[in-house]
């Protein structure tokens, strides 16, 4: 009676920690608003994974594929769309902690804002605002947005939002970049973080830029910019990647050359595909990623390359051609993996 007991128990436990096991590395789960504006491109609209759901670039196009007129329709338009893909992961405009703000024209940026804080009342998310060159569709603004799935572990810090483990930074503006970095170590230091602690960093730059920078407009003139995500405590790195807990973070990579970008894209996608398996990842894991184009002509051959690379649930995306066509690089790509 006794053995039998202890087998009960035993097999009990090992259940336990199966449940336990499955639940820490679950795959991701692919939401789909309905009636929300369709994806243009082999993306999926929302993940949740890691414990918060991340949400694809959304445009002005409504559910039929209509952009209403004026920027301040257009900008809540964006919005529904980001609203629609969180309410659909069971989460609210409250539970995000990042966004990416990308305009056609800076000189819209007030009747942006406007909108913005209609639905961003409480705690709003770390943010960083970019004018570029084009995106998908002819949008005139584009939001991305991570949003942590448990709201009490967000919480308000100097300089931007920790949740789950992770600092998000507003972003930083500067003359240069590396006035953009001391004014990053700045808000590190105010937040209880050192610059050892970056597992990821865009630069951006007005003007020329190198591969691993992206040109962009930047807001009151500034000359460059950071947005960044911090991790304190035990980390791990491979090439461009740095891994966080169950997170592999890999920074932008060019394409190199003037090969066609259905090449440059998979040279990317190959020398990334390298970095997270260093990182004990892989292009499976992968559930957020922005591609920035050299010309968003060619963001349908862009696509048919893209897909290769991904199963029924790819990751989330947002694109846009950040500079004037033919300034840089076809193709650059970050990734976000969660294991």
């Amino acid at each position: 009676m006794a053995e039998l007991e202890y087998l009960l128990k035993n097999r009990m436990r090992t259940a336990i920690l199966l449940l336990m096991t499955t639940s820490m590395f679950a795959q991701p789960k692919v939401i789909v608003p309905s009636g929300a504006a369709k994806p243009v491109g082999p993306y999926s609209p929302g993940l949740d994974a890691g414990g918060f759901v991340w949400a694809s670039g959304q445009g002005a196009l409504d559910s039929a594929g209509k952009m209403p007129a004026g920027i301040e329709a257009q900008t809540r338009q964006c919005l529904e769309n980001v609203k629609a893909i969180l309410s659909a992961g069971s989460v609210t405009m409250e539970h995000v902690v990042a966004s990416q703000v990308y305009m056609l024209d800076l000189a819209n940026q007030a009747a942006i804002d406007k909108v913005y804080n209609e639905y961003f009342t409480h705690n709003p998310p770390a943010r960083v605002t970019l004018g570029v060159s084009r995106m998908p569709v002819g949008t005139t603004v584009e939001i991305t947005v991570v949003a942590v799935k448990d709201l009490a572990r967000k919480k308000p810090v100097a300089g931007g939002i920790e949740a789950g483990g992770l600092l998000f930074l507003n972003a930083v503006y500067g003359a240069s970049p590396d006035d953009a970095m001391g004014k990053l170590k700045s808000a590190l230091k105010g937040s209880g973080h050192s610059a050892k602690d970056l597992v990821y960093v865009n630069t951006y730059v007005t003007g020329a830029s190198q591969p691993g920078q992206i040109p962009a407009v930047l807001p009151s003139g500034a000359q460059a910019g950071l947005f960044a995500i911090a991790h304190k405590g035990a980390k791990k790195r491979a090439g461009e990647c740095a891994v966080a807990g169950n997170i592999a973070f890999c920074q932008v990579r060019a394409a190199s050359g003037a090969a066609p970008v259905e090449d440059q894209t998979a040279a990317v996608f190959d020398e990334t595909s390298k970095g997270l398996a260093g990182a004990g990842f892989s292009l499976a894991n992968a559930v957020a990623t922005n591609v920035y184009l050299g010309n968003i002509d060619e963001f349908q051959k862009m696509n048919a390359k893209y897909a290769s690379y991904f199963s029924s649930a790819p990751p989330t995306r947002t694109t846009v051609q950040p500079g004037p066509a033919g300034s840089g690089p076809g193709f650059r790509l970050s990734v976000i993996a969660v294991k």
